[in-house]
């Protein structure tokens, strides 16, 4: 039997529905439908134009600044220097900060707020590289100072004039996505758990525009949440009331599937394939090119790119101000820790660290030399008689951890990051790695000083399963949404939270 041409193909789709403009025939408005490309915007422009004010207005005001301070618009050789920096330090904090995310845009508070905060770290990240390369004193404080408070007042004015034209934009649906999707019969359960998972992780401005059918009844039928069938989705795609289908269709047949899928060339749409089996776990995940073959992401690497050169920057600069400025406090506890018992300073324990791998994690000795256990075989417990005085002192200020910036130094370690755990450390009795099935995940990334599960209070001793749990669950949620904002957010609670109660 031959197959069907497209024509044909549309004809059928669209047959006992009145009169139909071939593909190709202009269609009138008479037809009662969009003879207008959609004036929707797109999200990629949106976040594109954002960006490109917010540089502007960065810039001009740098600019402004130097002009109320110095009376005139001719910027100096370092101001320059500082004006042309504050560029693509600022496109990275602000992307790290989450301004330009599709829920930030869409809520004018949070958009204010994160534009704020993500500017004041930008100009503290140029004040601090100022301050390395021993230029800030080349600088006009006042200059400097009016340069902060006029970018952001502009942000924050951008914001308002931003928040205005979006509202409208939306009110009249011009930032609405309409989704539809398209399935057979056989694949309709698959279908509506699909609809269940968008409206579950509904993302701004995205709609569906309903289920409908290859071969099915048109809306009002026996099926329930159905809109109708395949020639009524190419109706309302006509009428620009579509702007993305998603075919939930069997891959058995890939002809069969082209050519169900080949009347829909005929309208504005883009169109995309569901993977044959709807599993929860494929949910959300990326389709990429992969050596030229389309392929379902299913894991990727916490950090790469310039996502690995932030975060090591971020660790030497950190760690290299954080050692000199701790250097006197860390003579001081030496000294302390020599004056009441023999024995070294630093406790070197083996601990797994990123890939898994082995590595000597320094600390101040809090132990008597002869009852150190470097396999943490046993927990400490409050008044635990292993510990020293100075020692317990150190485990309650977490003092005991500052020798840990030399792992940082050395690229063993992150200032931020899960903690590195002893080899044999246990859990109610049971390994870690036996008491909770994801907990080798951790080693994705560079364990860390402190990290997202202790400034939540997930720290000290793991008498019971649930600590350990909640301790990996933290630290997996950190792994996946890190960001040089959540970092800073994780260390500024953490100099909050020095003293605390659950370490002996």
């Amino acid at each position: 039997m031959p197959m069907a041409t497209p024509r044909c193909r549309r004809e059928a789709w669209m047959s006992d529905h009145g009169k139909v403009a071939d593909i190709g025939e202009p269609l009138t408005a008479l037809d009662g439908r969009s003879t207008r490309i959609g004036t929707r915007w797109s999200p990629g422009v949106v976040v594109g134009v954002v960006r490109a004010v917010d540089l502007a207005i960065l810039v001009a005001t740098g600019v402004l600044a130097y002009l109320a301070r110095f009376g005139s618009v001719s910027l100096g050789h370092d101001e320059l220097i500082a004006v042309v920096l504050i560029g693509p330090v600022a496109a990275n904090v602000f992307q790290a900060a989450g301004v330009y995310g599709a829920e930030a845009l869409s809520d004018s508070p949070t958009q204010a707020r994160k534009s704020v905060l993500a500017w004041t770290a930008t100009m503290l990240i140029v004040v601090l590289l100022g301050y390395i390369t021993k230029t800030s004193e080349q600088y006009s404080r006042l200059w400097a100072g009016l340069w902060f408070l006029l970018g952001g007042f502009g942000l924050l004015a951008f914001r308002a004039v931003l928040a205005a034209l979006l509202n409208r934009a939306g009110a009249r649906g011009a930032l609405t996505q309409r989704v539809a999707l398209l399935t057979s019969p056989g694949l309709l359960s698959d279908a509506r758990r699909l609809a269940g998972h968008l409206a579950d992780n509904a993302q701004p401005g995205v709609e569906l525009a309903g289920i409908f059918t290859v071969a099915g009844t048109d809306a009002g039928g026996t099926e329930p949440n159905v809109a109708g069938d395949a020639r009524a989705l190419l109706r309302k795609a006509e009428a620009n009331g579509v702007d993305r289908v998603i075919a939930v269709l069997p891959w058995s047949d890939m002809d069969a599937l082209h050519e169900t899928l080949e009347p829909l060339r005929a309208v504005n749409v883009d169109v995309d394939l569901a993977p044959p089996a709807l599993d929860e776990r494929l949910m959300g995940r990326p389709v990429r090119q992969t050596l030229g073959v389309p392929a379902i992401n299913l894991m990727t690497r916490p950090l790469s790119g310039w996502d690995v050169v932030l975060k090591r920057a971020e660790d030497y600069l950190i760690g290299t101000v954080a050692l000199l400025s701790a250097s006197p406090l860390m003579l001081l506890i030496a000294l302390a820790i020599k004056l009441e018992s023999r024995g070294p300073v630093f406790f070197r324990q083996p601990r797994h660290g990123f890939n898994n791998n082995l590595f000597r994690v320094y600390k101040f000795r809090t132990m008597y030399q002869t009852q150190q256990d470097l396999a943490a075989e046993r927990l400490t417990v409050p008044g635990d008689p292993r510990v020293t005085k100075v020692g317990v002192v150190l485990r309650r200020t977490s003092l005991d951890e500052l020798p840990q910036l030399l792992n940082v130094l050395k690229g063993e370690m992150s200032i931020v990051g899960p903690r590195p755990h002893a080899i044999s450390a246990k859990a109610g009795g049971i390994p870690y790695r036996e008491a909770v099935k994801e907990y080798a995940h951790r080693h994705r990334v560079l364990p860390g000083i402190t990290g997202w599960a202790q400034v939540n209070g997930w720290r000290g001793d793991t008498d019971i399963v649930e600590k350990i749990e909640k301790r990996v669950e933290h630290d997996l949620y950190y792994i996946d949404n890190w960001s040089l904002w959540l970092d800073l957010r994780i260390i500024a609670i953490t100099l909050l939270k020095l003293s605390h109660r659950n370490a002996y």
